[in-house]
């Protein structure tokens, strides 16, 4: 019996980039996405590829309530059980300054990066804890580490993701499901390009600049890193690697099981709050 993976966002960028190495590596790919005519392109092309497995091709509106049980329902009627979610979907929300930021595009920011992805994960928790646990794995970076000027939409959801992503890691342990969080890098994708549509004037000039250059010479190799650190951490090969944020390009993600005692008792790749004796300070400790 193959594995099974739920991949969001899945006729584009990295999402099509995930699917393509799970359905390649064996497993049934179920991919969403709400674009239906690049959603059936993706099927047809990785059905025509290596790969012995099924994919399901589901076209949806995340936005709207109600969708993430209506997937399940689908998947449940076709599959005996869920191996890995994988919430991919996102997008860029308002550019700017939070005070010129449309209020309502704002919120709907929130409403696909973090509100999707809990919904998804309150459908496929019980089917996986019903059948001996599974991993879930939520795409974050893009602000969650530090400040992200002229993001504040993106930043803070994703932020908040990682937050949940280590709660639910905690809620679920006694389910065997693992949950982590993966920052893939800055890749060529349309969220990108949205950045450098901004202008420095919106954006601001670090972030332009860095728009511009990875359009101009991105190779694929982080787009490829980040599908494979997914994949690891879908796979007994990360261990019980749980509540945790990877980052696809810099972590040794591959090397994780060999740590997993060493990461398990510390808060090694989490976000904390830092306070003076961290740093060596004498003050602010009493």
């Amino acid at each position: 019996m193959n594995k099974t993976v739920c991949i969001t966002g899945a006729s584009r960028g990295l999402g099509r980039a995930a699917a393509s190495l799970f359905y390649t590596l064996g497993w049934d790919v179920a991919i969403i996405s709400r674009n239906e005519a690049a959603l059936h392109a993706t099927a047809e092309e990785l059905e025509a590829g290596p790969g012995n497995g099924h994919i399901i091709p589901i076209a949806c509106d995340l936005e709207h309530r109600g969708e993430a049980r209506n997937i399940f329902t689908r998947l449940q009627s076709a599959w005996p059980k869920l191996d890995a979610l994988v919430n991919n979907a996102g997008i860029q929300g308002p550019i700017g300054a939070l005070w010129e930021n449309d209020p309502m595009e704002w919120e709907r920011a929130f409403r696909t990066l973090l509100f999707t992805p809990v919904e998804l994960c309150r459908e496929a928790i019980p089917w996986m804890g019903r059948h001996g646990g599974g991993s879930i794995v939520n795409v974050s970076g893009g602000g969650a580490t530090g400040p992200r000027p002229f993001f504040s939409a993106y930043g803070a959801a994703k932020t908040a993701l990682v937050r949940l992503t280590e709660t639910l890691a905690a809620e679920c342990a006694h389910l065997s499901i693992r949950v982590n969080a993966v920052a893939p890098g800055a890749m060529p994708t349309a969220m990108l390009a949205e950045v450098a549509a901004a202008g420095p004037d919106k954006a601001g000039e670090k972030e332009f600049q860095n728009a511009v250059r990875i359009a101009e010479n991105d190779s694929g190799e982080v787009m490829k890193r980040a599908a494979r650190c997914i994949f690891s951490l879908c796979s007994p090969e990360s261990g019980g690697t749980t509540g945790r944020l990877i980052s696809a390009v810099w972590d040794p993600w591959p090397e994780l099981a060999a740590h997993e005692e060493e990461i398990a008792g510390s808060d090694i790749y989490t976000l904390r709050r830092i306070v003076p004796k961290d740093r060596g300070k004498a003050w602010g400790n009493d």
